[in-house]
């Protein structure tokens, strides 16, 4: 086999391999939520990045009002994931992005 030939092979396979790491991370990172939907309980929501989980957004108060941040799948793109919040009227208040218990 010809020395070209197989520098085009490799330099193909490397792309090939370049290519779909970056296609698979070029979607919408994966979000993740901790502090699960304990209104008591600040909840954090990461995103999945290169470099890493970062923060991405969390629960917050509106007055007495909380709004909890929750992940959604979304059914039209595989995986890929929104985030909507979920509105609570805490009964002592709210602070901090939790209910006062």
């Amino acid at each position: 086999m010809k020395a070209w030939f197989r520098i085009l092979i490799v330099i193909i396979l490397i792309g090939l391999g370049v290519g779909g790491y970056l296609f698979a991370h070029s979607q919408k990172p994966m979000l993740k939520k901790e502090g699960g939907n304990d209104y008591y309980v600040k909840g954090m929501v990461y995103e999945r990045t290169l470099g890493g989980w970062q923060t991405y957004s969390g629960d917050k108060c509106n007055g007495d009002e909380l709004q909890e941040k929750e992940v959604k799948k979304d059914n039209e793109v595989v995986g890929r994931y929104y985030t909507t919040f979920e509105s609570f009227e805490c009964p002592n208040g709210c602070q901090n992005g939790a209910c006062i218990g």
